[in-house]
């Protein structure tokens, strides 16, 4: 009977505990309802057979055993009812945290504005906020008045008011608008910047606003390369951007070949996948040739790759030594990988918080019961799956543990502590981009707002010179350059230079100026004017130089050649004593008998006729390219070759020499229709001329102080005697063999007849002599036959027939273009003189061994 009454007790108790989980959780009556009926159904029944009861024994142990299987389905229903109610707990924490999640990822179309008393309110929109929707959204800012009285500043001044939570009345600007003031709530003088033109804050650009990161500007040229299918210069990229990249994870121990760098990936706390460690070793295999470069990833897969290594350490532009900066999708990685695990860690704890209530139910039931009771075994299973369930719990809980501290060690939120952060766009399309006085790549934009926050936080304004003092440098550093410019003193191109390094010098000083002090020197207006006044002198320094080679071919044009002159002019240099070797052809000139002009002549007209006649024969000699060395009184001495090199040098002397012949006719003819200007000897003037080819020295010589353009040499004196040996053979033009054989190597259109071979006075080694005739153009029958028979003439001399040769020379003579009493001035001809020789000859004869060559013994 006590027991039955005590069952009885326990029932209502177990009734009583239902109702009240009934009422504190609605959501589980569907589960609890049928068990509390039951419950109040064994209450009747026990109720009733306590009325009946009479005492048996039988029925009293059935009734036990009844009461006994009623406790275990309590306890049972008391284990299901906790952990129903956890689980309501844990639904109800779900559901608060997708409505969290949802407001963190709301975007444009899950917003909307709305203006309400005279604010823009920015708030959420759509079913998915439950309760918040309509609200303003929890970022800020989410509100700003429509109508404000108050001055509005730039977004970089407004935003460091915000900073200090102050407003525009905290501003003061100065009655002369030249000086702007920040005035804290206390009254400190948080600001004290300088305006320019009444309005403006001078931003200082002090600093870059991006700073290249290695990697990045190789991540770059590796897509040029690969877009290019330049696949060698890709691949060789690769390793020194993932070891770039990898450097920069803490406690990351880099091996030191480029092969062994995919093996590092896997010990990365922000893992990479799969695919990443597979792209990276292919990567090394196309770099050691196993594979093709052209199998290696994709520039898409590099990418890739540098992306998931980057997880793993602080974004390097926001850790800059300048502007610090990152992507938002860098921070929103961060923020939601971080939300996640702590989503994640919450909701662990919550199953293992259920798991150890529903371990403390079964383990106090266990307790209570009898060791061989049949609920004990399962009771034990189940006490030992949750222990295993609660473990695995925990070592989930210490992996996401693990990385909500490795998140949190990048140290990527406390860089934005106590910061003023400025969003804008970096796309191109967006068209915010722009280049700033230190990048010449487009940047943000909104690097204008940072540096204006820079500028008036640090105190480091832009400060200048006045104008005059400005005006004062431009003009003295004008004069200076301008001086520079003209100078023409010792070294003076040397100093001219010197201007040059002087505007660079200058520009770098501005700079250094302007880092170190931050003053402001004028560049532009001081470099230009510079160069302005350097170019104005260099003009003024040509004009005066063209004046001055004007001037010296003018007094010099008259006494050395056109040609040297331009080259002495040209060659910049000073004449200098010395000379060199050169190949050169020798032109020498006299007029026949010219003493004889000086006796018949008066001073005056001596010096008009030789004026009239060196004219004439300077024009054709320096109209051939001849370079005139001097006048001896009627004589020429002239050179060809030099200073100039030319390669007809001897065929330009031959040539000169017939037109000097052909223009003294000339004259002759003008000076006989001048009657009694001028007597008989001149109406009869003849001129020698020699030349000879060969190796002189020419330059300067002379003293030191007074020096002459001259040739020097055995060839010089050979071409001397060539001139004064013609008169021996009756010739007006002779020239050695190695002129008459270089003219002819140059252009064969003149004749020659060879005289004789000579030992000339003062020299050993006979040469052969040769004379012009003439331009075979020129030249008439009766000149060809008596060349013709001149040669034949010749040819016998040699062989010692004196006779047979005396007979062709006088065939010769007689068809001589030269003949005495009929040329002027003309007393002998070259076939006369030879017929002296072969007569003298024939009364001495040289001998059998005479070799031609005929020794003279005068000049």
């Amino acid at each position: 009977m006590a027991k039955l009454k005590e069952r009885i007790a326990e029932v209502e108790e177990v009734i009583g505990n239902l109702k009240n989980s009934l009422s504190a959780n609605p959501g589980i009556a569907s589960v609890l309802e049928p068990k509390l009926k039951a419950s109040e159904a064994e209450k009747t029944a026990l109720y009733s057979e306590l009325a009946s009861f009479v005492g048996d024994d039988a029925r009293v142990a059935e009734l036990r055993e009844q009461i006994e299987k009623a406790e275990g389905s309590l306890e049972k229903l008391e284990i299901q009812a906790k952990e129903y109610a956890d689980l309501n707990n844990l639904q109800v924490a779900r559901a608060s945290t997708k409505a969290r999640l949802a407001l963190l990822q709301a975007d444009f179309d899950s917003t909307k504005l709305l203006e309400a008393d005279d604010r823009l309110r920015l708030v959420y929109s759509g079913a998915q906020f439950g309760e918040l929707n309509g609200t303003l959204v929890q970022s800020l800012p989410n509100e700003m008045p429509l109508v404000r009285d108050r001055r509005f500043y730039t977004l970089g001044m407004e935003t460091l008011l915000a900073y200090y939570g102050l407003d525009d009345k905290h501003v003061h600007v100065s009655e002369d608008m030249k000086n702007l003031q920040v005035i804290g709530r206390d009254g400190v003088k948080l600001i004290d910047a300088p305006l320019k033109d009444g309005q403006f804050v001078e931003v200082n650009w002090f600093s870059k606003w991006t700073e290249p990161v290695p990697e990045k500007v190789n991540l770059k040229k590796a897509l040029d390369f690969f877009n290019e299918q330049s696949f060698d210069e890709y691949v060789e990229l690769v390793p020194q951007i993932l070891r770039a990249a990898l450097s920069r994870v803490k406690g990351l121990q880099l091996p030191e070949n480029d092969s062994d760098l995919p093996s590092v990936l896997p010990q990365l706390k922000q893992k990479v996948n799969e695919g990443n460690v597979v792209a990276a070793n292919q990567f090394m295999q196309a770099l050691a040739g196993e594979i093709p470069v052209k199998k290696a990833p994709d520039y898409e897969k590099l990418h890739d790759l540098y992306h998931a290594i980057s997880l793993n350490f602080m974004p390097p532009e926001l850790t800059a030594a300048y502007n610090p900066m990152c992507s938002i999708y860098e921070v929103h990685y961060l923020d939601n990988a971080l939300f996640r695990a702590e989503e994640m860690l919450r909701e662990l704890r919550a199953k293992s918080k259920v798991i150890e209530t529903r371990l403390i139910s079964i383990r106090k039931l266990l307790k209570n019961l009898p060791e061989n009771h049949p609920k004990a075994a399962e009771f034990r299973e189940a006490i030992r799956k949750g222990e295993v369930i609660d473990k695995q719990n925990l070592a989930k809980e210490s992996i996401v543990l693990e990385k909500i501290n490795d998140l949190k060690a990048t140290d990527l939120f406390d860089q934005f502590e106590n910061a003023i952060v400025f969003v804008g766009p970096e796309e191109k399309t967006l068209q915010d981009l722009a280049p700033t006085p230190f990048d010449v790549k487009p940047v943000p934009k909104v690097s204008v707002h940072g540096n204006i926050v820079k500028t008036l936080t640090s105190g480091l304004y832009l400060k200048r010179f006045p104008l005059w003092v400005d005006h004062a440098a431009t003009l003295a550093f004008c004069l200076l350059l301008a001086y520079f410019a003209v100078y023409s003193g010792a070294h003076s191109h040397l100093v001219q230079g010197l201007s040059v390094v002087l505007q660079l010098i200058y520009v770098v000083v501005t700079f250094y100026v302007f880092a170190q002090s931050h003053y402001v020197l004028p560049v532009a207006v001081p470099s230009l004017a510079g160069l302005s006044t350097t170019f104005l002198g260099v003009v003024v320094t040509l004009v005066l130089e063209q004046k001055a080679k004007g001037r010296l071919k003018g007094m010099f044009g008259s006494y050395v050649s056109q040609d040297l002159v331009d080259q002495m002019i040209d060659s910049g240099e000073e004449p200098s004593l010395g000379g060199e070797e050169t190949k050169i052809t020798a032109y020498f000139s006299d007029v026949q008998a010219f003493s004889s002009f000086s006796e018949l002549l008066s001073p005056t007209g001596l010096v008009d006729l030789m004026n009239e006649y060196l004219t004439a024969m300077t024009n054709i000699l320096q109209e051939e390219r001849g370079t005139l060395d001097k006048y001896i009184g009627d004589a020429i001495v002239a050179m060809y070759g030099a200073p100039i090199p030319m390669d007809d040098h001897a065929y330009q002397s031959v040539r000169t020499a017939l037109l000097m012949q052909v223009r003294q006719s000339e004259l002759r003819e003008k000076w006989a229709s001048e009657g009694d200007k001028w007597p008989d000897i001149v109406r009869k003037m003849q001129t020698r001329i020699g030349c000879n080819t060969g190796t002189a020295t020419v330059g300067n010589m002379g003293a030191l102080d007074r020096f002459n353009y001259t040739m020097m040499g055995d060839m010089v004196n050979l071409a001397a005697r060539c001139e004064s040996g013609a008169k021996a053979y009756g010739a007006y033009i002779m020239i050695t063999e190695e002129t008459k054989d270089a003219s002819i190597a140059t252009k064969d259109d003149i004749a020659y007849r060879y005289l004789d071979k000579i030992v000339v006075k003062g020299r050993t080694q006979p040469v052969a002599m040769y004379e012009p005739t003439g331009f075979m153009a020129d030249l008439g029958q009766e000149t060809q036959d008596c060349l013709d028979c001149f040669q034949q003439g010749i040819d016998k001399y040699l062989l010692q027939d004196w006779d047979g040769a005396m007979e062709m020379f006088e065939k010769a003579k007689e068809l001589e273009p030269n003949k005495p009493g009929i040329t002027p001035g003309v007393k002998d001809n070259p076939s006369m003189m030879l017929i002296e020789r072969c007569m003298a000859m024939k009364w001495n004869p040289p001998g059998d061994d005479w070799d031609g060559v005929f020794v003279m013994t005068s000049k």
